[in-house]
């Protein structure tokens, strides 16, 4: 468009722009458990290594939040502080990524569910999986509109019932992977419409508690392992999303790990704190974050540390690869 000098393309039905906007490069780690359940919300610059600063609070103490984003607004839904309700929520939570301060209230989603995994593009967000206090195991998938305030509407079923699994996303399309149940499924959804997920592949290892990052075109999934209590791993696994078949491997953490938070901009991947392991049970808190290049494969390198021990938190960024869809 020669008059407001964009790139734009053709959707069938309207022109729209081109996403070409230089990001921040700030990643959100959301609430957690460090013993016990926090309200607190932490940054990271992406860009460069360093340690977490402190960016506000949540409206919640709780863990096992779906974190997704837009370039602009962070969302945090679901998680729990309690084995059942009220200590299991459906809140939703925003924040303004570009400025720090506390969380506000979005609205609810559509199902009462701790364990959340969640995907987006840069206009949409979609929370599925869970662990429901009545039902157990969950398939739903709920989503929201990230300008927007306001409850979550229904947007399908995930092909298995399952928690915690790993988000990742392109500007077009999310994949949920793995998840305790346990399975190794990959499905996939197409963001900007609604219906329910097809299956994508198989992960290398049968897990949940993975965390999950991506670019525009790769999606990696980073530790897990079945249960808290058995065959904790250090396995990074990547998957092309754009086409569908089982992941492959990447490389390894430095130590087994589950339940850290995953986030990433285009080129970079991170996994901030999680259970640290050496083979099985649960292990301990640790306050670690780890980084790899998502375009090559390899072993996670040392980042920094978040403020404390924190495991099970929700995690975004104003710059992963996945923004620029519609």
């Amino acid at each position: 468009n020669k008059d407001f000098k964009t790139i734009e393309f053709w959707d069938g039905n309207f022109w729209k722009q081109v996403d070409n906007t230089t990001r921040r490069g700030r990643g959100i780690i959301s609430s957690g458990n460090t013993g016990s359940f926090v309200t607190t919300i932490q940054s990271v610059n992406l860009a460069s290594q360093g340690n977490a600063l402190n960016f506000g609070d949540n409206t919640l103490a709780r863990q096992g939040q779906g974190g997704c984003s837009s370039a602009t607004r962070g969302i945090f839904g679901g998680g729990y502080n309690g084995p059942v309700s009220p200590g299991v929520f459906n809140t939703i939570d925003y924040v303004t990524i570009p400025s720090a301060g506390n969380a506000i209230d979005f609205g609810d989603l559509t199902e009462v569910a701790s364990n959340r995994t969640a995907v987006s593009s840069s206009t949409r967000g979609v929370i599925g999986t869970g662990l429901n206090p009545s039902s157990g195991n969950s398939n739903v998938m709920a989503y929201v509109q990230f300008t927007t305030i306001g409850n979550a509407l229904d947007f399908g079923d995930l092909t298995v019932k399952r928690y915690q699994g790993a988000g990742l996303n392109s500007a077009t399309r999310g994949l949920f992977a793995g998840g305790y149940g346990p399975t190794a499924v990959i499905d996939f959804i197409t963001i900007a419409s609604t219906g329910n997920a097809i299956d994508f592949g198989d992960l290398t290892v049968t897990r949940g508690h993975g965390a999950g990052c991506s670019n525009s075109t790769r999606g990696l999934i980073m530790g897990g392992g079945p249960g808290a209590n058995s065959n904790i791993n250090d396995t990074i696994d990547y998957v092309t999303i754009a086409s569908e078949g089982d992941a492959t491997d990447f490389g390894t953490l430095s130590t087994n790990k589950w339940w850290g938070a995953g986030m990433s901009s285009a080129t970079r991947g991170l996994i901030a704190g999680g259970y640290s392991a050496t083979g099985t049970g649960s292990g301990s808190r640790t306050n670690n974050i780890e980084f790899v290049t998502i375009a090559s494969s390899g072993n996670a390198q040392d980042f920094g540390d978040t403020s404390q021990p924190i495991a099970a938190s929700g995690a975004c960024s104003d710059s992963r690869g996945g923004l620029g869809g519609f």
